[in-house]
């Protein structure tokens, strides 16, 4: 590749060779190398993923779609909605505040056999979404969370569905533990987490020891009950560093050293080295297969 098309902390880096890390099953979809295009609203549209599938990851996400609209057909929504004939396996993000609209679409999306997978948005920090309860603010509300993610793997049939969701509201005010625990409770197949807070939008330092606790905190494994607290995460999502670069394959020796992190090659960087801030941001959601 043309240098001019790699970022600086990547120059030097060799991508993730084939086989390196194992993939990961999410449902029926192996996920090889496990690395996933996050997905970005605006951004994650049917041209971006082709141009990033052309690097070769495990998992490319829709840009977020919203529940009600797709139930109400609305016609951008729908075109947005659509893949490329030959795009496989089809991930599409899923937004909405009211179980019967998630519901709904979820049961529209299978019918038609337009998904493989079902991801839901309970991160999206920016204030048009959580001033409506929405994004990074429904999880602040169990209830809520837990009748959403029902209504979605329920009417989901066959078709694994994943969550993102955020640290917590702000500093002080958590809710991941309690996210991840409903979306095992109710059938999820993995979840995401984002390890910054709403408050801080894209900005500061990502809180990584947070990703090691999920992980540890999460009860269903097909390891031996004795080894659960050595659980680590499984894959990396990349969002906003792909706009950058869009090589998914240099994240996974780009993840700094956290607990249960993703057995990470010894020469990546650790809390304090030259570039951490720009790998924080750049790979912060990690995730954990449930």
């Amino acid at each position: 590749m043309d240098p001019v098309y790699i970022s600086p902390i990547n120059r030097g880096v060799e991508p993730a060779r084939p086989g390196e890390f194992p993939p990961v099953a999410i449902g029926p979809i192996c996920a090889d190398p496990p690395i996933v295009l996050a997905p970005m609203a605006g951004i994650t549209n049917a041209p971006f993923r082709r141009l990033c599938r052309g690097f070769g990851a495990g998992l490319y996400v829709s840009e977020m779609i919203t529940a009600r609209a797709l139930v109400e057909r609305n016609e951008k929504t729908m075109r947005l909605s659509e893949f490329d004939p030959d795009e496989s396996p089809r991930s599409l993000q899923l937004y909405g505040v009211d179980p019967h609209y998630v519901g709904e679409s979820v049961k529209l999306l299978v019918a038609e056999d337009r998904i493989d997978h079902l991801d839901m948005n309970f991160g999206c920090p920016v204030k048009k979404v959580t001033r409506r309860g929405g994004g990074a603010a429904i999880p602040a509300k169990p209830r809520l969370l837990e009748a959403i993610v029902r209504a979605a793997v329920r009417n989901a049939g066959a078709i694994p569905v994943t969550i993102k969701f955020r640290i917590g509201i702000e500093a002080g005010w958590n809710t991941f533990l309690e996210a991840g625990r409903i979306a095992e409770g109710e059938g999820c197949r993995a979840v995401a987490l984002h390890a910054r807070t709403a408050a801080q939008l894209y900005d500061g330092e990502a809180d990584w020891n947070a990703i090691g606790e999920l992980a540890a905190d999460l009860s269903t494994w097909e390891l031996p009950a004795a080894r659960t607290k050595n659980r680590k995460p499984h894959m990396v999502h990349r969002a906003r560093g792909l706009i950058v670069d869009p090589d998914l394959r240099y994240a996974l020796r780009r993840v700094p050293r956290i607990p249960h992190a993703i057995n990470p090659p010894a020469t990546i960087a650790r809390p304090g080295d030259a570039g951490t801030t720009t790998i924080s941001a750049a790979c912060t959601w990690t995730c954990v297969r449930v």
